[in-house]
């Protein structure tokens, strides 16, 4: 089911084209979106022989209305890894996801690695087309049936997958051959629609793939489908940099830099939305709340927060004013025992020290940047331009 991760190297579009138009609330009930899954995948042809597939590679044709323009291959492993390469005449565009990155390197040759709703847009993905949809739930993926949407293929379930960190997809399947149709995707604005299903090995592919992210349709036509080929995980891992990055070395000078930052960070003041959302074991959002605070940090101790509104409402005359007073109070407390503070922070250093120390350690990192560095692996450190400013990535 790979042939979804085509999505991604399609980034750069304003607008989402839909399919169809909503058919609205159905008269009968809808089925459950489990029920919806174990019909695709029977369509397909039958659970067994999907989950036997522990990695595939697609080799596609690619076509602009009736014109030849490149060649794909697109390429899964299961659990969670997708990869997707696109060559055209002026150059290659790559991008992969699995459960620790999503990265795209462009045409101009640039790496960058996706962050926000993009990436856990392709990240959800990369968890549903490679273990494609066998069994979301070991996934922590979140099911629930949304309507009947009338395409021009005819009706069609919209069941949406969801994670906890707020990324969506939705997946429209044919309520009548029970194949997969189309995948919106709001976050990365594409439409991506599945046609001319036949067997390749022992299941069904759909051999014309055709994706709109607003700037008209690009088409796949499949070529060649080949499985369980031995793919190695490092394929969707990053590009190695060229010049080489020490990461351990660049989180100890940050430590060391620790105490100035704190107090410059200190000086400012920030708002923080909190958004909390009960779900149903459905995926259903059953409630949500949305807080939004105003953040006094404080050196060597908690900040101080003061709610200003809840769900969008400023709070009363009354409960600011007591609001208001609290945080003047904490802050006042704050500054009476700033001296008591750094004291606790200076014993705790010298603690660190004494047992370093005792320990024969060397290096001038503290105790948590050591034990930090012994629990975490550093995938495919690099430099990149973020938001116009250099940063290193891993």
């Amino acid at each position: 089911m790979l042939y979804a991760s085509l999505v991604m190297v399609l980034l750069g579009g304003t607008t989402h084209s839909l399919c169809g138009q909503q058919a609205g609330a159905s008269s009968r009930k809808l089925p459950s979106a489990e029920k919806i899954v174990a019909g695709y995948l029977k369509a397909l042809g039958g659970k067994k022989r999907v989950a036997a597939i522990r990695d595939a590679t697609y080799e596609w044709q690619i076509q602009l209305g009736d014109r030849m323009m490149g060649i794909a291959k697109t390429q899964s492993k299961a659990p969670a890894s997708l990869r997707s390469e696109m060559t055209f005449g002026n150059g290659q565009l790559t991008s992969a996801a699995n459960a620790r990155s999503a990265w795209l390197h462009g045409l101009d040759g640039k790496l960058q690695t996706l962050t926000g709703a993009e990436a856990a847009a392709a990240k959800l993905q990369a968890a549903l087309d490679a273990g494609r949809l066998g069994d979301i739930k070991k996934s922590n993926v979140l099911a629930h049936v949304v309507s009947v949407e009338q395409l021009e293929t005819g009706p069609a379930y919209v069941v949406e997958f969801s994670l906890r960190n707020g990324a969506r997809l939705r997946y429209l399947f044919s309520t009548t051959t029970k194949l997969l149709v189309s995948i919106e995707d709001d976050a990365r604005k594409t439409t991506t629609r599945f046609a001319e299903y036949r067997l390749e090995g022992n299941v069904l592919e759909p051999h014309r793939v055709s994706t709109n992210s607003g700037t008209g349709d690009l088409t796949f036509i499949l070529q060649r489908a080949s499985y369980n080929t031995g793919l190695t995980d490092s394929i969707f891992d990053p590009p190695l940099a060229a010049d080489a990055v020490d990461v351990v070395a660049l989180l100890r000078e940050v430590s060391r830099n620790q105490d100035e930052l704190e107090k410059r960070f200190s000086e400012y003041s920030f708002l923080k939305k909190e958004t909390d959302r009960e779900i149903s074991g459905k995926g259903e959002v059953k409630k949500e709340t949305v807080k939004v605070y105003e953040v006094f940090p404080i050196a060597n101790r908690e900040p101080v927060m003061k709610l200003i509104s809840e769900d969008g409402t400023p709070l009363s005359a009354e409960r600011a004013a007591k609001e208001q007073k609290r945080v003047e109070e904490e802050l006042a407390k704050a500054e009476r025992e700033k001296d008591k503070d750094e004291q606790k922070v200076q014993k705790r250093r010298a603690e660190q020290e004494r047992k370093k120390a005792a320990k024969g350690k060397e290096e001038d990192d503290d105790v948590e940047i050591s034990q930090f560095l012994r629990i975490h692996e550093f995938v495919s450190p690099r430099r990149e331009r973020f938001r116009d400013r250099d940063a290193v990535v891993f």
